[in-house]
Formats: structure tokens, sequence, C-alpha cells
């Protein structure tokens, strides 16, 4: 879905060598499964209603890529969005780069 929007979700694994010739140092990264809709109070309602919104904006592009109508769509995401309530424990992996500006000593 990304990928119809140009958005290339693979060059996170590139990210290390471009945070480096940016001038970033000391350069971490981090993969971790984050629960939707579950397991901590706040981070699982975030992102679990990170992932509705998802679902409107993706929505007119979902309605292409399907080849359904609005009214088709509108249940389906809709089911999903109730199943992210907790029973289901369903993940959201996510990948993060950081690092920090060099300091200069004058």
């Amino acid at each position: 879905m990304l990928m119809m929007r140009d958005v290339d979700n693979r060059f996170i694994s590139q990210l290390r060598p471009v945070l480096k010739s940016a001038g970033l140092v000391a350069i971490n990264h981090m993969y971790r499964s984050i629960p939707v809709g579950w397991g901590h109070e706040r981070l699982g309602i975030m992102c679990k209603d990170n992932m509705i919104k998802a679902f409107e904006a993706f929505k007119p592009k979902m309605l292409l890529s399907l080849g359904i109508s609005e009214a088709e769509y509108e249940p389906i995401a809709k089911q999903a969005a109730e199943e992210m309530n907790g029973k289901c424990q369903g993940y959201m992996n996510v990948e993060v780069y950081w690092g920090r500006k060099p300091t200069f000593k004058l």
C-alpha cells in the first residue's frame, strides 16, 4: 500500500549509512513488536488508534487496488478495528534508528 504512494518501506534497512553520511554519530537501532489494542494500556491504545486512522488514510488507494466500493470497504475496516479490542492480541512491528549530532570543541 505504501508503494502506491511512492513510499519505500524497505528504506529503513538503508538508514544507518544515510544517517552516518548526514554527520550523525552514536547511531542506534531498535526493532520491536508493539501490541495493538492491548498490552501496555497507553501504548496499545495509541497503536490501535494509529491503525484505525491508517485505514481511513489508505481508503482511496485500497478501493482502487481491491476494486471495491466505499460501501464494501467500510464494514471490512470496521470489523478490523473491532478485532483490535484485545481479544486478538496482534502486534505491529516497528524499526527505529536514532543518532546525535557530533559535539564540536572550540
